[in-house]
């Protein structure tokens, strides 16, 4: 063999090498659906008054138990190629929230539990699908990074008369949420924040998991909060929230938080778009 074909087959050797590492750090997110639970915290401001919420679980969905889901988001598109410090966008529907008020209201005299409802696959309002509402980008060394999110809901607040269940009334209102409101963007992982995460077969992931550290564990952040000054008539929403889980017989494993906030910018007909 003579020293250039050598050469020839050492270089060509050398660029399947490079090609194969290439590839190896690519890596696809697919279509798919994030499942939540609400922590501590979340409330909305309804008329200057300040209706502190928590979690509904929806419990079962087509027969399928869903662990302590409240919230439900979709992911929509094609799959995605995706290596370090990349980015790739994805449109955005919630398909499911369930929230409900800690406490009674008091509606002039009179107290009053409230629901929060929304999404199609609980019976709610459907809600429109956000084109290229979540933006991913992974971060230099891989395994994970950040992801910005618009999120259009249209949700019901039912609020129901305490012992007088059929005294009830709906007061609904569109708004957003957005990721991040202060700075501090999502959380992603291409792993599941905790063995006891939901592997549903009607909720696949997409390889893609929210709210959850590149280097394993649920997202480390504080609650992020709107920034904007909002005139008394506009509800305000917070809406913090954790990877959703399967909760154990004998215990129910502690995560730290992931956020998704919610800015009430819209009453009634009135709507204001946001932009992040």
């Amino acid at each position: 063999m003579s020293r250039a074909r050598s050469r020839l087959m050492l270089v060509c050797a050398l660029l399947g090498l490079t090609t194969g590492a290439g590839n190896a750090l690519a890596e696809s997110i697919g279509p798919g659906f994030d499942l939540f639970t609400s922590k501590p915290g979340s409330l909305v401001v309804v008329g200057g008054e300040t209706v502190q919420l928590q979690s509904l679980p929806i419990g079962t969905l087509n027969g399928v138990a869903l662990g302590d889901t409240d919230t439900i988001v979709e992911r929509i598109g094609s799959p995605k190629t995706i290596t370090p410090g990349g980015t790739v966008t994805f449109d955005l529907q919630l398909r499911a929230l369930s929230l409900a008020s800690v406490n009674p209201i008091n509606v002039l005299g009179t107290l009053f539990n409230a629901r929060v409802i929304s999404g199609d696959l609980i019976g709610g309002p459907t809600n429109l699908v956000q084109t290229n509402g979540i933006s991913i980008t992974e971060r230099s060394t891989g395994g994970g990074g950040t992801f910005t999110s618009t999120l259009p809901v249209t949700a019901n607040l039912i609020f129901t008369q305490v012992g007088n269940p059929s005294n009830t009334f709906t007061l609904p209102f569109p708004h957003f949420e957005l990721v991040p409101f202060t700075g501090i963007p999502g959380l992603w992982s291409f792993t599941p924040p905790t063995p006891l995460y939901p592997v549903v077969g009607m909720f696949p992931s997409g390889g893609f998991f929210a709210a959850t550290s590149p280097d394993g564990g649920p997202q480390e952040n504080p609650p992020l909060t709107e920034g904007f000054p909002v005139p008394p008539a506009i509800p305000v929403v917070i809406h913090p929230v954790n990877p959703s889980m399967i909760p154990e017989p004998s215990s129910i494993a502690l995560l730290a938080s992931g956020v998704l906030v919610v800015g009430m910018v819209g009453f009634g007909k009135r709507r204001v778009s946001k932009k992040l």
